[in-house]
């Protein structure tokens, strides 16, 4: 099982907040405040830790530093 508590910590570092998902969808049921003000690293290793998670998702905007991304679909 990959560690995703790392990876997360990783981006917290960086400035980034970010969320557990399984698959493309929140395992939360509430993240909406982390639009605001990113995880504890506490928070993290408790969130993280669920067999659940199969990802870690970055919220992008203001609370990330601005950070964007830009989806160039075919179709």
């Amino acid at each position: 099982m990959m560690d995703f508590r790392k990876y997360a910590l990783a981006y917290l570092h960086r400035g980034f907040s970010v969320i557990p998902v399984k698959g493309k969808k929140p395992v939360m049921k509430s993240w909406r405040s982390y639009q605001e003000t990113p995880m504890r690293p506490d928070e993290i290793a408790s969130r993280f830790s669920s067999p659940q998670v199969t990802g870690v998702a970055v919220i992008l905007g203001k609370v990330s530093g601005n950070l964007c991304c830009r989806d160039f679909d075919d179709g």
